[in-house]
């Protein structure tokens, strides 16, 4: 009786197979999330990674926010609300810059928004102050989520305002990045000021909901607002003109000098943004109509 002998395994065969099969789960991988992971034909190029990764971050950045709000660390809440604000300012022009837009970067770039500065600041106004009212407190603050989702399938939608030049400066109402700040002043005074604050012989709490919940309603109707604002590429031509590499570095400079202050003093700075971007509403207010005066005749 004679016995098979095992077929002897060639490693260098199996390691190519073993190789093979791994670069066709990423190819397929890579298709499906728009990402490149080797190169390849109809793969999209790494400069498109960027962008999207400051994105993602943001999200991480954004929902952690909500954690903290109910450990009841709400400063560190904050303080990630923001940060998503300053990465979500940074994932577009990084795009432009490397000439990585893609659909999947605005479509995620825009669910993004809706939850850094639409869903998880209503969830901290209600953990910080909206619970003082129960259900109605809830309520509100689910109508400054529901506007948030509005703001940002009108601007989608592209039904902003009419295409010509003279209102591509602007935004139709406040945009979501400011919306989530400013609808978190009333706990940025408490943390700057303290809970308690006494004015010419009144004495308040900054969370009391009687105050917090008209701050609410006022900031979601700026958001479905026909209101005229200042866009940031408006801000932008305006100050620097051409994008050229001086222009680059000085920015840099610019926005590395303002964390430097951000860190530092982080609420005195947020409220003196707040109080220097609505005082713009009535100039940007002006201007639109002075553009549309100009452009009817």
């Amino acid at each position: 009786m004679t016995t098979e002998k095992p077929k002897k395994i060639d490693p260098r065969s199996t390691l190519n197979n073993m190789q093979d099969d791994l670069h066709e789960g990423a190819e397929m991988l890579s298709h499906a999330l728009e990402w490149p992971i080797f190169p390849g034909p109809q793969i999209l190029e790494w400069r498109k990674v960027i962008p999207n990764s400051l994105t993602i971050l943001a999200l991480f950045v954004g929902l952690s926010s909500v954690y903290f709000g109910m450990e009841k660390e709400f400063k560190y809440s904050v303080w990630c609300i923001l940060t998503a604000g300053l990465l979500d300012g940074l994932d577009g022009p990084a795009a432009r810059l490397l000439k990585g837009s893609s659909r999947f970067g605005a479509e995620l770039d825009s669910l993004a928004d809706l939850v850094n500065f639409g869903i998880a600041p209503a969830i901290l106004i209600y953990l910080w102050s909206g619970y003082q009212y129960g259900a109605y407190g809830w309520i509100i603050c689910l109508i400054f989520a529901v506007c948030m989702a509005c703001r940002l399938a009108r601007f989608n939608a592209g039904v902003d305002f009419n295409a010509s030049a003279a209102f591509r400066n602007f935004f139709m109402g406040v945009p979501a990045p400011a919306g989530g700040a400013l609808v978190l002043s009333p706990m940025i005074l408490s943390f700057q000021f303290g809970d308690r604050v006494s004015l010419l012989g009144f004495s308040f709490r900054f969370d009391d909901p009687i105050y917090v919940m008209p701050v609410v309603l006022f900031v979601s109707m700026l958001l479905v607002s026909r209101l005229p604002t200042f866009s940031s590429k408006m801000i932008h031509r305006s100050l620097f003109g051409p994008i050229g590499p001086f222009k680059i570095l000085l920015a840099i400079g610019i926005v590395t000098g303002l964390l430097a202050v951000l860190i530092k003093q982080t609420w005195l700075f947020a409220l003196g943004f707040y109080a220097v971007y609505i005082a713009t509403f009535p100039y940007s207010y002006w201007i639109y109509i002075q553009n549309s005066r100009n452009k009817s005749k």
